[in-house]
């Protein structure tokens, strides 16, 4: 049952990814070769894509790219430069960067543990039309 929940996560990432980054230059091939085959010229092809993207001020492209880092797609984890990029990403207004950079700020482990920063970006990502920022908010009330 795990491995069908992951691979139903997996499709529904490359989609949203699909979806999302069709005003950036990039190659769906690609990113298909990068996320279901785990090819790694694929996959670092596609994270110069979308640094590019994310240079040009595309703040999706910016998120993609940090989940690239964090997730090891191109075949190791960066943990801190992920959190950079999401941290730029969430003051450009990308919500879900937003989210993800309050993680970092609640674990810990590569951004400095605070709870105060953590519930700000909560705010922020759920301000920004994050909805699962928004449950948790909810949540904790």
């Amino acid at each position: 049952k795990l491995k069908g929940t992951r691979e139903k996560m997996r499709k529904i990432w490359i989609l949203a990814a699909a979806v999302a980054l069709a005003n950036a230059a990039i190659n769906e091939a690609g990113l298909n070769a990068c996320i279901n085959k785990g090819d790694a010229a694929s996959c670092e092809k596609t994270l110069i894509e979308l640094e590019k993207s994310c240079s040009g001020g595309d703040a999706l492209a910016c998120y993609f790219a940090a989940e690239f880092y964090a997730k090891g797609l191109t075949g190791y984890k960066d943990g801190a430069k992920a959190f950079a990029i999401y941290k730029d990403a969430c003051a450009a207004g990308s919500a879900e960067s937003c989210y993800e950079e309050s993680v970092f700020y609640l674990k810990g482990d590569v951004a400095p543990q605070s709870f105060e920063l953590s519930g700000e970006r909560l705010k922020k990502a759920c301000e920004l039309g994050s909805k699962r920022a928004c449950n948790i908010l909810e949540l904790a009330k």
